[in-house]
């Protein structure tokens, strides 16, 4: 039996995490998709956009409320994020849950 995501978390809502819920959403997803971000004008612009359908206060919250959460954070900070979640996810999370990272790393010549 396949199991439907329904709950997605994206951790850093930029350009990257705002993509990836533009994507989600023309791909015919129709669960809920919940953005955090660092800064608030970042979230508000990815929910105003449909990116997301809410803002967390809390991204270790939104990823344990989650089936799958995608790490869009900048490359540096994506270790720090693992780190945070193993903490907070527990077993359930781990079995039926999926984390992603989506880090950029840009050479400026």
């Amino acid at each position: 039996m396949k199991t439907m995501i329904e709950r997605i978390a994206i951790l850093g809502t930029g350009l990257l995490g705002t993509s990836v819920g533009l994507a989600l959403r023309a791909a015919g997803f129709e669960g809920t998709i919940t953005g955090w971000n660092r800064g608030a004008e970042g979230a508000q612009a990815a929910l105003k956009m449909g990116a997301i359908d809410s803002i967390a206060a809390d991204g270790a919250e939104a990823a344990r409320a989650a089936q799958v959460t995608v790490l869009a954070v900048p490359i540096y900070a994506t270790l720090d994020w693992m780190e945070k979640l193993a903490g907070v996810l527990g077993p359930e999370q781990h079995q039926g849950s999926d984390c992603r990272g989506g880090g950029a790393v840009v050479q400026y010549a």
